[in-house]
């Protein structure tokens, strides 16, 4: 492994020929709908039979295959076509692959990823998924490789970072599923653990009892109006519903707010589709294939964060050397030789304070509900197929071809 100073002077080579490249390329070329929509993959797909795609001036799809199977290529396809270059950051986030992509200064951001350790559970997930989810989790992928596989010009960023075109796994699918689920209380732990490392034991004892009894209070809205529900509206994720009773077409209302912040590219990719098992429009995370808030023709449901006990941080400083197993794991650095991870395990789960995301002076392990298996995938499809009542005003047409 190579000394630190010589990942630094390694890092710097590599930042200065990216900033070199970025300076030489310029900005990407301005293009049309019509040239955007041209570079989508159209011929030699894995398809069984024709599959329509409709878009809209803001070029939002609207998906139309006679086969389910059809359906989660072409989800797979334009999901790629769209946001292939933020989900490959998503893809090396989630299994701690940065260092491939920006050298050696990523190395001990792919280290603190890999204590996270986000597909921990998939290989169990993977075995035990429903035929039916694993079809549609296997055509989307298929989707996403036939366009970036084939197309013929990519993003920049994969001219800029010389990312290959390395092809999707159902691994890489899930692994980027548990990144997406990352626990949001994760957020407040590096504030807290700095906060504990600089305070003696007894003041941050103090610190503590307050912040549990502040903090670990839910509040329940019951038909309250006015101010009391506007502070709850504006101060996180939040969905909010109204009787049918109360409204003037006798339907119900749902307003979901996730409250993510503003990004570019942006968190979530608007679309919709139709086949004979599905029929949906709304938001999608880029790369998972499921409506996270959207409708159909019965049911409308929404996306919010209710702080739920998922995560623990479980002090481990007191446990003897025995205690404590190591997970060695290679990182591939761009621009430098290979460098072997050493990473800490107890049996609460990874000692994340290894890395520079939670650093501690106090050793802490994760044990985190997402280190098991779930089928997060195979609930949301079922969501998103759900029927209740008379349908809603969802057009039974796809949205009108325009540009």
């Amino acid at each position: 492994m190579p000394g630190l100073s010589g990942l630094s002077l390694s890092g710097i080579r590599v930042a200065a020929g990216l900033l070199g490249r970025a300076l030489i390329a310029g900005a990407p070329p301005s293009r049309t709908l019509a040239e955007r929509l041209a570079m989508l993959r159209t011929r030699g797909l894995p398809l069984q039979g024709p599959v329509r795609i409709h878009w809209n001036e803001h070029q939002v799809p609207f998906i139309e295959a006679e086969t389910d199977d059809d359906l989660a290529v072409a989800l797979g396809l334009v999901h790629a076509h769209l946001r292939i270059g933020q989900m490959e950051m998503m893809r090396r986030l989630a299994t701690g692959r940065v260092a491939e992509l920006v050298g050696p200064l990523g190395v001990e951001l792919d280290r603190a990823l890999r204590l996270f350790d986000f597909p921990r559970a998939v290989p169990e997930i993977l075995a035990s998924l429903p035929e039916e989810t694993r079809r549609w989790a296997e055509g989307f992928v298929a989707g996403v490789n036939a366009q970036l596989l084939g197309a013929a010009e990519l993003p920049p960023e994969f001219r800029l970072l010389d990312i290959p075109r390395e092809p999707w796994t159902l691994h890489d699918l899930f692994a980027v599923a548990k990144l997406a689920g990352a626990d949001v209380s994760w957020l407040s732990w590096p504030r807290l653990l700095k906060t504990r490392d600089a305070l003696p034991p007894d003041e941050w004892g103090d610190v503590w009892r307050e912040l549990l009894r502040a903090a670990l209070f839910s509040q329940e809205l019951t038909g309250v109006a006015g101010s009391t529900v506007g502070e709850a509206l504006r101060s996180g994720s939040n969905s909010a519903c109204v009787d049918g009773r109360r409204t003037g077409t006798g339907a119900a209302m749902i307003a979901s707010d996730p409250h993510l912040s503003i990004a570019l590219p942006g968190l979530f990719l608007i679309a919709g589709y139709r086949s004979p098992g599905h029929h949906a429009v709304g938001l999608m995370i880029p790369g998972l294939p499921f409506i996270g808030l959207g409708r159909n023709r019965s049911v409308a449901w929404g996306g919010t964060n209710l702080h739920a006990a998922a995560s623990d941080l479980v002090d481990v400083s007191t446990l003897q050397p025995a205690a404590f197993g190591t997970r060695r794991e290679v990182v591939k650095v761009r621009g430098a030789a290979d460098v072997e991870l050493s990473l800490r395990e107890t049996r609460f789960g990874p000692v994340v304070t290894d890395g520079m995301i939670l650093r501690s002076r106090a050793p802490a392990a994760l044990r985190w509900i997402g280190h098991s298996p779930s089928d997060e995938l195979t609930a949301m499809l079922r969501a998103s197929q759900a029927e209740t009542g008379p349908p809603s005003a969802l057009p039974s047409r796809p949205m009108p071809r325009r540009g």
